[in-house]
Formats: structure tokens, sequence, C-alpha cells
């Protein structure tokens, strides 16, 4: 296990530029990133992030911080020597379980956590994942104790006198699988190991959980945390409706907002609550049935979408170019990420096989550009056109899909009346199922 992994790399540095933009401009159409300014400037740093999609989680904090942070993950990743090389180069310490072997996960744990405590000791950034493991849902789950273990242990070892702070991350995806969607990194207030020191020399066992507790609050207030699938359903409606009227901030707190006053109805109002689901369940169907987006239900021509169509309309050709030249590429990327048993690793897949495989199909077009053509410029022209034509279509696709939904609902307003107005009443019937059942909440509070 190599002691020096938190050493900088000037190779590791020059590569994580170049992912980077990979990650950051061509994999999501968008990356917003929330409360940087809370990364403390000096001092050890334990970045603490959700963990709702494998190895794409710790690319999104990579990706959205400077220097060269250490990992934690599941010992079970490296298992394959050559993965496990890679593994270390990219930072990586392995966490073992007791599924890993009792003894296996004493005396390898002890080797980890003195290089994690060194590497804190010399007042550099590691990045924990405190939830322990991954899962694709829109919640937090319960924190481990390790994070809280690690940092404590690691102000011993300097008769508290380490300057340590803990970080809280909340990570949000568009889509856990697709391409071309938003990602939203929020990096909250730091929160500074010393202000539990003197609770911790009094009782160390229940410091650490209160400890614990914190950090799972302030992660909680980062995030969309909709534990209750039954009401993340019927939010989820809410949330597409948002998809082209708010920021990823603004609109995973206004769902949350939503999702929260859906979940008081359900505790206090069962009934009420029954119909509301069974409306919106049905509002699913009909909307799955004509393959039109809740979003763009009720909306009407105006000036402005008229100008977004012609827009949409004079930039087809740019955008089928990058299309075209990326399509294989993309479905490559696509069947191979598929064949996956672990179906969160999906995306992360995705995303290997996609870097790996752009340059490769860029080389092979532009040779064959090269072969057929005796002019330079025209074969430069070429190549440069294939990753400015892709990043074009990364970034307008969602444009594209959105003009192209909101066609086919005016095409069902004009041509499927009777649909159109079925899916407006039952939006409707939906939206006033919510209000009544606010206001008797309401009425019966006064």
């Amino acid at each position: 296990m190599n002691k020096q992994i938190g050493d900088h790399s000037r190779i590791y540095g020059s590569l994580k530029k170049l992912i980077a933009l990979a990650h950051n401009q061509y994999y999501y159409r968008k990356v917003s990133i929330v409360g940087r300014e809370n990364l403390p400037k000096k001092g050890a740093v334990i970045l603490a992030p959700n963990h709702p999609n494998h190895l794409m989680d710790p690319l999104a904090v990579l990706f959205t911080t400077k220097g060269q942070p250490v990992f934690m993950a599941r010992a079970d990743i490296f298992k394959q020597g050559t993965i496990a090389k890679i593994l270390t180069f990219l930072k990586i310490l392995p966490i073992y379980r007791i599924r890993d072997g009792f003894k296996t996960v004493t005396d390898k744990n002890d080797l980890v956590f003195e290089i994690a405590k060194d590497h804190l000791i010399k007042e550099r950034t590691l990045v924990i994942h405190p939830e322990g493991s991954t899962e694709g849902t829109k919640r937090l789950r319960g924190l481990k104790k390790g994070l809280a273990r690690l940092a404590f242990q690691s102000s011993e070892d300097t008769d508290h006198t380490l300057d340590l702070k803990v970080v809280p991350v909340g990570i949000d995806y568009g889509s856990f699988s697709k391409q071309s969607t938003d990602l939203l990194v929020q990096y909250g207030k730091p929160i500074d190991l010393k202000d539990y020191i003197s609770e911790y020399e009094e009782n160390p066992v229940k410091t650490i959980n209160q400890f614990t507790k914190d950090v799972q609050a302030e992660m909680k207030e980062l995030l969309l945390h909709i534990p209750d699938q039954e009401v993340f359903e019927v939010a989820n409606l809410y949330e597409r409706k948002l998809l082209h009227q708010k920021s990823h901030l603004e609109r995973i707190q206004a769902t949350q907002q939503y999702a929260d006053h859906l979940k008081e109805i359900k505790e206090q109002q069962p009934e009420p609550w029954k119909n509301i689901q069974a409306k919106a369940n049905k509002l699913t169907v009909l909307l799955n049935k004509m393959g039109v987006k809740k979003r763009n239900i009720g909306q009407f021509l105006t000036p402005m979408s008229i100008k977004k169509g012609i827009g949409s309309i004079l930039s087809a050709p740019l955008f089928l170019w990058g299309v075209l030249h990326h399509i294989i590429p993309l479905f490559l990327s696509h069947k191979v990420a598929s064949t996956s048993k672990d179906k969160d690793a999906y995306s992360m897949f995705r995303f290997a096989v996609s870097l790996l495989s752009l340059p490769l199909f860029y080389s092979i077009y532009t040779g064959i550009i090269a072969s057929v053509t005796d002019t330079w410029e025209v074969t430069l022209t070429y190549a440069l056109s294939l990753p400015l034509s892709g990043l074009f279509a990364n970034k307008m696709r969602y444009h594209f899909e959105h003009t192209y939904f909101r066609m086919k609902w005016y095409w069902t307003k004009a041509f499927n009346k009777k649909t159109a107005k079925a899916l407006l009443e039952e939006e409707k019937e939906l939206t006033e199922l919510i209000y009544l059942a606010g206001n008797k909440k309401q009425l019966a509070a006064s």
C-alpha cells in the first residue's frame, strides 16, 4: 500500500485537468457548484459527500475542487491487480469491511487508517463517503461512524492541536444514468472539530455519535432527501414541471418543500393521501401512454417559444453533425455499461468507455478524411469540428428534446383534443387535492 499516496503528482494533475474537461463539458450538460467559498484554504479537511452514484460521486467532488484530495472507497473494487494499481494512482485508499474477513478488516484497515491520519496531519484533504455504500436514490441514508473516529484519532495523535474541519457535501444528479444531464455539487459550512474536543475528552463514544448526527443533519440540508418512495413518486411529477423554469439548486429546494408538504399529508390525512396517490398514478399512466412530458402540459404557443423553435431549426445542422459523429461511441458506451452486473455502476462505466473511445473514433474519422483529400486544411478543419460539434450537441441536447416534446404537446392539443383535455383535468384535480389537503391541515391547526 502506497504511503505516499497523498503526495503531489504532476502527471495526476495534468490528467485531472484533461478528464475534468470531458466530465464537466462533455458528459454533463451543466455542472453547477454552490458554496465553494466554504472550502477551507488551510488546515486538514475531510469532505463528506452523499453516495448515490458509485464512482461518479468521487469524480463530482474531484472535478469541482482544487488540489489532489485522497479518497476512501470499499476494498472489493481493488481485487484485480491492474485495477488496484489504477485506483491507487487515482489516490483512492481501500476500506475493508466485515464481509472481507475479520482479520483482513483488523490488519489492513489499521494500516489504511494510519495512512489517512498521516495525510490529515500533513494538513491535506481527504474525501470519505460516510454512508459507507452507494445507492441510487434521492435520500441520505444513515452515516457510519468511521469518519468521526478517523477525525478524532487524527486530532488525538497531535494532542488536539490539529486544525481539522469537516465539510458536508451534497451531490444531486439530473439523472443517475443518462448523459447530457445536469450535476449539482453543494459545499456546506465547515464543521470545526475543535468545537467537540472538550466533550470528546470526557465521553468519546457519546461525542462521536453526536458528531456523526451533526454531519448528517448538515448533509441533509444540501441535497434532495425524500426517504418515502410513495412521496417521491408524487413529488417527482412536480420536479419535472420545474425542469425548464428554475436552476438546479432552486428546483431541488422547491421539490424538497413540496415533498415535506406531501409527507405531512400522508402522515396526518390518510384518506386524502390515497386520493392524491391514485390521481398521480393516473396522470403518470396518461403521460406515458401519450409520450408527453408533464412540464409541457398547459403550455401555449408564444412569441418566445416560436423564437426558440426557429433557433432549433437554424442550429439543427450543427447539432446533427455532432450527433452523427458521436452516436457510435455513445451507443458503444451504453452497451458496455449495460453488461455490468452492478447496475449502480452503469454511469461510471459509460463515462469511462466514452472517455477512452472518443479519441479513438476521432482518429479513425480524421484518418478516413485525410485519405480522401489532398489538402491538410480540410483535414484539420474536420478534426477540429469533431470535439466542437460534440460539445455543442451535448449542451443543446436538452434544448432539442424540450422543443420536441413541446411540439408534441401542441400536436396533441390540436389533433387529440380529448387526450389533451384529460391531461389538463387530471393535473388540475391533482393540484386541487393537494391544495385542499393543505388547507384542511391549516384549519385543523387553528
